[in-house]
């Protein structure tokens, strides 16, 4: 008898679940019923009847729409359940909190859309066998350049044990030009960006994010694919989705940061050493975060030198768990020292090694003539970047890389009484 009890009440709950969720979506509830069989005795309050029946197993939910009305078929039905979003439908059947995709079943759960839109499931390649969702070629080509297309999951309902989104991915980019956005929207408001792709990352990777802030809401997860007019490559791949309670191996990690004379200095304390692979300190940069290692970091600490004086600062810790995970952690602000970070500094560029372009990145700490100038390793002047004045702070260049040969260059920053030199490795 307990069996019978307890499995009942768990039957009632899940239809719980269904209940609330169609309510919350917008679509007619007829009847809410506790137990089956005849009536003992029930009430109706507003569009639903509330019912109590002689068997007491269970539950069941009555939606609108769910068959026909009199003259009317079941697409007809005003406030009903075809008359709802698809999205709002699949939350009402699914039912409960959490969200889980494999890509096994179709694509049910998603819609899709957009420029040049390439999303479709594939099987070209998998993190569990054998379908992914990917935008880019049918076949082994490539992604369509000038593509502004997205993919987004039905509403998903939010609570305090499925609060964490995961999911793995591999994909490879045109670093710096072509992007792939992750983007969440509350309640059918604004889409706000939580992530960014760019690059190449070819083995498969579990990402996550969390999603604590979501609780007793509903969102819904929308990938966002943009490409350029240049070069393309493979594509983006996502497969085993979800929003569910959280399952790393990484556990939590304290991050924090504090302005000191040479700049912002970032401190991060992990529950378990073992549990981590490497670090990589994010800033923001714009609607991005831009990675400022080189790369992965073993310590606890980085000092970002690179900063304006009396400015706040955004920055996030990507952890590479030992498990193959990646957490991000943050963000967190910090204003930098009001005197500002003292000296001339050129920065590594980012993309290197680089092929058809590269950005160079310099800090001054106060105003002048800058001159930065590159060299092969036999000395000799291969192209001068920039001659002339700047104010101090951060400041980036582009060089068009594809007009000199593969190899190794110094790039040597003059400013004032100081010079900094910086190596790039060109690779095409």
């Amino acid at each position: 008898l307990g069996i019978f009890l307890g499995f009942g009440a768990l039957v009632f709950v899940h239809e719980l679940g269904h209940f609330l969720l169609a309510k919350m979506v917008g679509i007619r509830v007829d009847a809410f019923a506790f137990g089956f069989g005849p009536k003992i005795f029930g009430r109706k309050r507003g569009e639903t009847d509330y019912r109590f029946n002689w068997i007491p197993f269970g539950g069941y939910v009555k939606l609108a729409g769910m068959e026909g009305e009199d003259d009317k078929s079941p697409q007809e039905i005003d406030g009903g359940f075809f008359a709802a979003a698809p999205g709002h439908r699949s939350l009402a059947i699914v039912g409960g909190a959490g969200f889980y995709d494999d890509v096994e079943s179709g694509d049910g759960l998603w819609t899709h859309g957009g420029t040049n839109d390439q999303w479709h499931i594939s099987t070209e390649d998998a993190h569990s066998p054998t379908h992914s969702w990917k935008c880019g070629d049918t076949g082994e080509g490539t992604y369509d350049n000038d593509q502004e297309s997205w993919i987004k999951t039905c509403p998903i309902y939010v609570d305090a044990d499925h609060d964490e989104l995961s999911f793995w991915t591999r994909y490879e980019l045109e670093t710096d030009y072509d992007f792939v956005y992750l983007d969440v929207s509350v309640a059918g408001g604004d889409w706000v960006q939580r992530g960014i792709f760019s690059g190449s990352k070819l083995k498969w990777t579990r990402m996550s994010l969390n999603f604590s802030s979501y609780v007793d809401n509903i969102v819904e997860v929308r990938f966002r694919f943009s490409s350029s007019s240049d070069r393309a490559f493979e594509g983006f791949y996502f497969d085993d989705f979800g929003v569910d309670e959280a399952s790393s191996l990484v556990g939590s990690v304290a991050f924090t940061g504090e302005a000191v004379d040479e700049g912002i200095l970032l401190r991060w304390r992990p529950n378990d050493p073992a549990e981590i692979a490497g670090i990589n300190v994010l800033r923001g940069e714009g609607d991005a975060y831009v990675r400022l290692n080189e790369a992965p970091l073993i310590g606890i600490r980085y000092l970002d030198m690179d900063v304006t004086p009396a400015l706040g600062y955004s920055y996030k810790l990507e952890v590479l768990g030992a498990d193959g995970s990646t957490l991000v952690f943050g963000p967190i602000e910090v204003t930098s020292p009001a005197n500002g970070a003292r000296g001339t500094i050129l920065d590594r560029c980012y993309r290197c090694p680089a092929d058809v372009s590269t950005t160079v990145p310099f800090s001054l700490p106060a105003e002048g003539h800058v001159r930065i100038e590159v060299y092969d390793l036999a000395g000799r002047l291969v192209e001068t970047l920039v001659n002339g004045e700047f104010t101090a702070g951060r400041h980036e260049i582009h060089w068009r890389t594809d007009r000199v040969a593969n190899g190794v260059y110094l790039i040597r920053l003059a400013s004032g009484n100081a010079t900094v030199t910086q190596r790039i490795v060109i690779s095409r």
